[in-house]
């Protein structure tokens, strides 16, 4: 008989994260074997009682899955911490605290001084995202409100949005304010602002929410698809190693029942939800958005331009810019031209001349001098470093 180790994904097909934990799975099983389509079948179906069984990676994310899957008579992994580890195999997840962290580094960067956790309900993952997210900013002196959107079950689905809306209000209320929220996930940050949208739109402008899992980009949701900021945690080395795990116990390696690998690489793709800095004008928040949207589109906003759009005089626009962040809207402007700049070189994926094109320069050397200006090496240098083991260093 021969022996063949399997995975099997409890996502749906199309779901992103399972995309990209399955895609980091098949990135190493080659070494293996290949990997079987298992779609549709329950645990007890694919692995009880199979005696070619020698691995098994699921999404154990429920007592119900982590019970069935424990029955398996081969070494289990599994990747997801939603209601707590699982005792039975191995966990590989991702570092939640690190991305707790980086919605604090960024927000923080970004000159906000007020902060606020939202989670749809109460869950291990949400959990270790809050403590990484208090932790950082305990650190620097400040603390943090939190939201939870769940309700308890016996309300029925009226009492449960009324409560709901008036909780959602009451909490908003209370916060001080320009605040910087995190959403345990991108579903509970795009809740969040739904029900905020309704119970209290005139607080938006100073309300930025940075989401996690980066999934809502084409997919069916009430916001534009380039307006939820989102930490993207590193599912495809999750997938990696699940592959490198069960190769090393088809090798003879024994099974660490209960214990946790944590994967780190997370990052913070930017958009128009913390575009822009922290500030009391609402008008200089939208103003931050407007530029940020701008740039990603290509162009280099123009002052008269924005300051029509935002209906007051280009001399006011520059002066209540100047006032609420004590920088000038100009130079605000071009630093985040470059900053775009930075983050396409470093992707590997335009050339340094398409990149000055897609920043809104007209001439490469016209990014050049400035890029070189502001960070202290080139384009082009800083694209060579950033592709080496040693990183992005101009920038640090």
């Amino acid at each position: 008989m021969t022996l063949t180790a399997f995975v099997r994904f409890i996502y749906d097909p199309g779901e992103p994260v399972s995309v990209r934990v399955r895609e980091g799975f098949r990135a190493r099983w080659a070494e293996i074997s290949p990997l079987p389509v298992s779609e549709g079948r329950r645990i007890t179906d694919e692995i009880h009682g199979r005696e070619d069984c020698l691995g098994f990676a699921g999404y154990f994310s429920t007592a119900e899955t982590q019970m069935e899957a424990a029955k398996a008579g081969c070494p289990l992994i599994n990747y997801s911490n939603r209601h707590g580890l699982f005792p039975s195999g191995r966990n590989i997840i991702v570092n939640e605290e690190e991305i707790g962290r980086l919605a604090a580094e960024h927000l923080l960067l970004k000159g906000y001084r007020h902060f606020g956790f939202v989670e749809e309900e109460s869950s291990a993952f949400a959990r270790d995202r809050r403590e990484g997210f208090a932790r950082a900013l305990t650190g620097k002196g400040y603390s943090l409100s939190q939201l939870t959107l769940s309700a308890p079950r016996m309300f029925n689905p009226v009492e449960y949005a009324r409560e709901l809306q008036t909780r959602v209000n009451d909490w908003i209320s209370q916060l001080e304010k320009p605040v910087g929220i995190l959403g345990a996930n991108d579903s509970a940050a795009v809740q969040f602002l739904g029900h905020a949208k309704q119970v209290s739109p005139e607080s938006l402008p100073l309300i930025t929410v940075i989401g996690v899992d980066n999934v809502l980009t084409g997919s069916s949701h009430p916001l534009p698809n380039d307006f939820l900021s989102s930490i993207e945690p590193n599912f495809r080395g999750v997938g990696v190693a699940i592959a490198e795990e069960l190769a090393e116990y088809i090798d003879g390696r024994p099974l660490e029942s209960g214990s946790v690998r944590r994967i780190d690489g997370a990052s913070l793709i930017e958009r128009a939800s913390t575009a822009g800095l922290s500030s009391r004008d609402p008008l200089v928040m939208i103003l931050g958005r407007e530029i940020h949207r701008e740039i990603l589109r290509g162009e280099a906003p123009r002052v008269d331009e924005l300051a029509q759009r935002m209906e007051v005089s280009p001399r006011t626009l520059l002066n209540r810019f100047s006032a609420a962040t004590g920088l000038s809207l100009r130079d605000y402007i071009l630093r985040e031209r470059l900053l775009r700049a930075a983050s396409l070189l470093c992707g590997g994926q335009k050339t340094v001349a398409e990149t000055a094109f897609a920043c809104g320069f007209s001439k490469q050397g016209s990014l050049s001098s400035h890029f070189k200006r502001l960070y202290g090496c080139t384009p082009r240098e800083f694209k060579q470093r950033c592709q080496s083991e040693t990183g992005p260093s101009c920038l640090r």
